[in-house]
């Protein structure tokens, strides 16, 4: 491996020809494989067949399959919570977790392995304050409020999976997202005057 590229010879006939392998284009492909059949059922030899070579440049480009997951959890987790505001990331997280139901699920195993729980509370409630309906909200009121939509996705994302994905759309998901969304803040809102 020179820099992040990993090279594998490709034996042809009339001659031989190099083959670059960076490590962007390995984890896009592990990526892609974790979208098909979930994170847990990746493997280097998965993505060297769809890659058409060795493990070897696989290995190059990543030490182990631990390093592997933690690569494409982190890729997953970024790319979820890229852009957007807080509701729009709730959107995004649950329109994943439907598209790709079994990375959705070894996303949420991992998150205590592989994430930084600090960091990411402390982004959480920094982004949920920009939210105008939030900015009255205490960080414990917030961490609850996050705490019930994210439980309420993970519920759509399994009921998605058993009996509604023929009869609801991703829209119609959507929808009852948002209008649960306001629900709670309706409740965290208003409950506060029976405190």
């Amino acid at each position: 491996m020179f820099g992040n590229r990993c090279y594998h010879y490709v034996k042809d006939v009339r001659n031989v020809s190099k083959k670059i392998f960076t490590k962007e284009t390995i984890l896009k492909t592990a990526v892609t494989i974790s979208k098909e059949r979930g994170l847990s059922r990746l493997s280097m030899r998965l993505i060297a067949k769809k890659l058409n070579c060795s493990v070897s440049p696989i290995y190059a480009a990543f030490d182990s399959k631990d390093d592997l997951e933690k690569a494409v959890f982190d890729y997953v987790v970024n790319n979820n919570n890229a852009t957007g505001t807080y509701f729009e990331r709730n959107k995004q997280v649950l329109v994943a977790g439907i598209n790709s139901p079994e990375l959705y699920k070894d996303v949420r195993r991992l998150s205590n392995k592989f994430h930084s729980s600090l960091k990411h509370y402390d982004d959480l409630i920094s982004l949920m304050k920009r939210e105008d309906s939030l900015v009255d909200f205490t960080d414990q009121e917030l961490e609850s409020l996050h705490f019930d939509l994210m439980t309420y996705i993970n519920g759509l994302v399994e009921k998605s999976l058993v009996d509604f994905k023929s009869i609801i759309d991703l829209k119609e998901y959507i929808s009852i997202l948002d209008q649960v969304t306001m629900c709670f803040i309706w409740g965290y809102t208003y409950g506060r005057q029976f405190d």
